[in-house]
């Protein structure tokens, strides 16, 4: 029973996020992204080829946030992995406390 909660709630955060009326993601949009983001990595600044590249919801699904637009970046696909569904300023928290342990 769990489960299928579970299921509603995540088909009810997908709705939610669709009817922010926001711009859909394109390819012209992700490419217009990596152009802005001059093919690096939004939170590294590491250059990005089509194999490391990763768009990134700034807001999760999870969370709330819109598959729109306005709410992705291009991250490399590692640093998308280890930020999961955590905020921006969430991500950078927990990487400043890695740095200062590792020091």
């Amino acid at each position: 029973m769990a489960k299928s909660r579970r299921n509603l709630n995540n088909s009810q955060l997908r709705a939610n996020a669709r009817a922010v009326g926001e711009a859909r993601p394109t390819e012209a949009g992700i490419r217009e992204k990596l152009t802005e983001q001059r093919r690096r990595c939004s939170l590294t600044g590491v250059p990005l080829t089509p194999e490391s590249a990763s768009i990134d919801h700034i807001q999760s699904l999870k969370k709330g946030g819109a598959h729109a637009m306005d709410n992705l970046q291009i991250v490399h696909r590692e640093v998308n992995q280890m930020k999961g569904s955590m905020s921006v300023d969430e991500f950078v928290d927990w990487c400043r406390l890695v740095v200062e342990h590792a020091e």
